[in-house]
């Protein structure tokens, strides 16, 4: 009989083995589900709405639009088979699916009709997936809506695509029934496993602990917090060389626009600038809460002539104080021996509405001879919609209704983070994630914001709003509403001035489309339509011959002037530089021709 060795049952090894099992499950286990929500963060298509793509000028003689994942756009409005002006039929949009694996949709809507809500069929190729019977809205369209953000939600899944079947690469939406809708955005992304988010912060947390207990047991919690350090320490050298480079190269724009022009509430106008605020960009104000010198007193010294410019963040501009056109008509019209006063009075935000109430409460205290509105026909009709629309939290510019959301301490603390984090641009790339800029921009130098903003090319012209671009009479609901109430504040600006003695006069400020480039006339020809391009101003011109207003429109003689250099920024609705100064140049001319400024003296 032969003898072997009989091997013992060592229990420190199985246990060693099987924590070592359980230890490599859980990360491959974590791993997949981590992976599984990046493929699901990074597998979607947001379509988000184009102001172009609305009512009769689009979908009169279209039942279909198509969008892909190289151009998410999609129309504001899709018309139903009871809207007359969508040619009485059923109208249905296409979107690709960007992943083959199950998909969830989201549609966000503005508004729908009031009466009759359209009923949308959801199809994968020729198979239905469910219908959207849509509540009933205010009816009154994106016009209404867009400061509010969606009001109406669904969500619904979608099944994985059959492999090779073409159809199945779209999904459609139909309105089967019933009137329009406005869209806000529609949403696709891959539906993740509804498990993979616990499992991944749960096998995440436990993998941190077993490894702080593993060092702790070991004795090399010093070892391991020096290793920890030095990472630390390698993360914030390597952002603060990426926060240098950024900041000499390639300094990045804000991401929060107005949290540098600080403003306080006022119960008429809703908010006002503050007085005496210096800002990293110069969007200083005086003592008098104006963009302009501090020198000037309230009042007028003898044998000033005093011009007080109203106007919203055209007139208060964001060029830099100097090259604002009140500024520029400032110096041009201080010749010939004449003493003229120019004062910048714009605030950023401002309408007709609050400008009536600044110019009844506050201006006409500076005894101005003459006050100039500037009215940019860009947004000054629809910023007439409501009083008030936006007011002032601890310096922060809020629409009124988030405000009433809101304490003061959660939009300062919102205030507060966004400061903090504007002030590194690293911070502002990763929230812009405008990262085709980093190469267009490599090895450039000293290039500052306003010259960048200032570049021409094929992407720099914003697509108007072509509701603007129509006879008054052709406007819709509520645009003819906004531009009544529009006139009739100016009108309520003309007779206050009238009555105190004092000049007034109106400028109206074109926009970018209306001047014609190469980029305006691609635009245009994509548009298409019947639209007018040198209106609102006829319709503006009328009204005030009318109402007998003294009103410039500077349109054609910036036209005539104009040597085809930018007059807006990049991607911007406001006049650059070069803007400023052509409208400020023919203003002046038009101020003199017209007899409304004192006429040069002989030294």
């Amino acid at each position: 009989m032969r003898h072997g060795i009989v091997p013992q049952f060592n229990a420190q090894i199985y246990f060693d083995r099987m924590k070592r099992t359980f230890l490599l499950a859980l990360m491959a286990f974590t791993a997949v589900c981590v992976a599984d929500l990046t493929l699901a963060y990074y597998c979607r298509a947001v379509y988000s709405h184009d102001p172009l793509m609305r009512d009769e000028p689009f979908w009169k003689g279209r039942q279909s639009f198509s969008a892909s994942l190289e151009i998410p756009f999609v129309p504001i409005h899709i018309p139903g088979p009871l809207d007359a002006w969508g040619g009485g039929e059923q109208k249905e949009i296409k979107l690709e699916i960007p992943s083959g694996g199950a998909t969830r949709l989201l549609i966000r809507l503005f508004d729908t009709h009031d009466q009759s809500p359209p009923i949308i069929q959801i199809t994968m190729g020729s198979v239905e997936i469910g219908r959207f019977i849509t509540p009933k809205g205010e009816g009154q369209g994106y016009d209404h809506a867009q400061g509010s953000g969606a009001r109406i939600e669904y969500s619904a899944g979608i099944p994985s695509r059959r492999p090779g079947n073409e159809p199945d690469a779209y999904i459609s939406l139909r309105t089967v029934e019933g009137s329009w809708a406005s869209i806000d955005h529609i949403e696709l992304y891959r539906e993740p496993w509804r498990w993979s988010g616990p499992v991944a912060a749960g096998g995440i947390i436990l993998l941190a602990a077993l490894y702080v207990l593993h060092i702790i047991r070991a004795g090399a919690c010093r070892r391991h917090a020096l290793n920890v350090a030095l990472v630390i320490m390698s993360v914030v050298l390597t952002l603060a060389v990426v926060e240098l480079f950024l900041r000499r190269f390639m300094p990045q724009q804000e991401f929060v626009p107005n949290i540098r022009t600080v403003y306080d509430p006022h119960p008429v106008m809703g908010f006002m600038l503050r007085p005496n605020v210096k800002t990293e960009y110069g969007f200083d104000t005086n003592q008098y809460a104006m963009r302009d010198y501090g020198h000037y007193t309230k009042q007028k010294p003898e044998g000033v002539y005093r011009i007080i410019c109203l106007g919203d963040s055209m007139t208060f501009s964001i060029t830099s104080m100097e090259d604002a056109y009140p500024k520029v008509l400032e110096r041009a019209l201080s010749t010939g021996a004449r003493n003229i006063e120019v004062i910048n009075a714009g605030v950023s935000g401002y309408g007709p509405d609050e400008e009536y109430f600044y110019l009844r409460d506050y201006i006409l205290d500076f005894d101005p001879d003459l006050v100039i509105l500037g009215f940019f026909v860009g947004n000054d009709i629809s910023d007439s919609y409501a009083h008030p629309s936006n007011t002032a939290v601890d310096g922060t510019l809020i629409h009124i209704e988030d405000a009433k959301k809101l304490t003061v301490s959660q939009i300062s603390w919102e205030k507060r983070k966004r400061e903090f984090l504007n002030r590194f641009h690293v911070a502002r790339l990763v929230v812009n994630r405008d990262y085709s800029s980093l190469f267009a921009r490599l090895g450039e130098r000293n290039i500052s914001l306003r010259e960048y903003m200032n570049r021409m090319n094929t992407k720099c012209l914003d697509d108007p709003d072509i509701r603007i671009h129509r006879p008054s009479d052709a406007f819709s609901p509520v645009f003819k509403e906004s531009w009544a109430k529009a006139l009739g504040w100016i009108n309520k600006m003309n007779s206050l001035a009238a009555v105190r003695n004092v000049k007034f006069a109106v400028a109206v400020m074109p926009v970018t489309a209306q001047f014609d480039t190469p980029e305006a006339a691609a635009v245009k020809a994509r548009i298409g339509g019947d639209f007018q391009w040198d209106e609102p101003q006829l319709s503006f011109m009328k009204e005030a011959a009318q109402r007998g207003w003294k009103t410039f429109n500077a349109l054609p003689a910036m036209r005539e002037k104009w040597d085809g250099q930018p007059l807006y920024y990049c991607m911007d609705p406001h006049f650059n530089e070069v803007g400023n100064a052509l409208f400020a140049h023919t203003l002046g001319e038009w101020l003199q021709g017209e007899r409304l400024i004192p006429a040069p003296r002989e030294k």
